[in-house]
């Protein structure tokens, strides 16, 4: 069976919004898996803030492997959490529920915002609604444009930094992926800023 390898190398791997592996360490880090299963049940959970990332409760099936995973992490000081990370995990599963409604009203407020902005301001722009998170993909293909075309449309144009359909593959092509987990002002300037472009 051929080995598979991941390297964690310095300083971190930047995560994205859903907690990519940010492992801060002072030098390059390689770990050999028996197969890609093994190596995603090792890096599947961790937590997603990059300032305070750990790898946690990985899961390495090869006794050898979880001995030589686990020294690593010990010697890098990265087996245990923050202080703050089981405190806020206990208060959010205890005492979080008011203000994660909130928060979930809030994002499908601003989901309609965007509909109904790209409606009325950016009608060749279609916004999909997620079906479970707080990532809206703008269906741009009406516009005509390249991909390049595109791209400098949004990013050198209209400055937002927008995730690139095209980077998740052949069928991203002529999206663009908004993030509406922000104040309802930062995406109405967003879309300000698109829309007058």
């Amino acid at each position: 069976m051929n080995k598979q390898t991941i390297s964690i190398n310095n300083p971190y791997v930047r995560p994205d919004v859903y907690g990519a592996l940010a492992v801060p360490v002072y030098n390059n880090v390689a770990f050999e898996f028996e197969d890609a299963a093994e190596m995603a049940d090792a890096f599947c959970n961790r937590i997603k803030a990059p300032d305070y990332a750990r790898v946690e409760n990985p899961t390495v099936p090869n006794d050898s492997l979880r001995r030589r995973f686990y020294t690593w992490l010990e010697a890098n000081e990265l087996n245990d959490p923050p202080l703050f990370s089981p405190i806020a995990t206990i208060a959010a599963y205890t005492q979080g529920e008011d203000y994660r409604q909130q928060m979930l009203r809030y994002i499908e407020d601003n989901i309609r915002f965007v509909e109904n902005y790209c409606r009325e301001y950016l009608p060749k722009i279609k916004p999909w609604r997620p079906q479970a998170s707080f990532l809206v993909w703008l269906d741009c293909r009406d516009l005509g444009l390249s991909h390049d075309a595109l791209v400098d449309l949004f990013v050198n144009r209209a400055h937002l930094a927008l995730n690139d359909g095209a980077v998740f593959g052949i069928g991203g092509s002529g999206f663009m992926r908004l993030n509406v987990g922000a104040p309802r002002s930062v995406l109405r300037q967003a879309l300000n800023q698109l829309s007058n472009c």
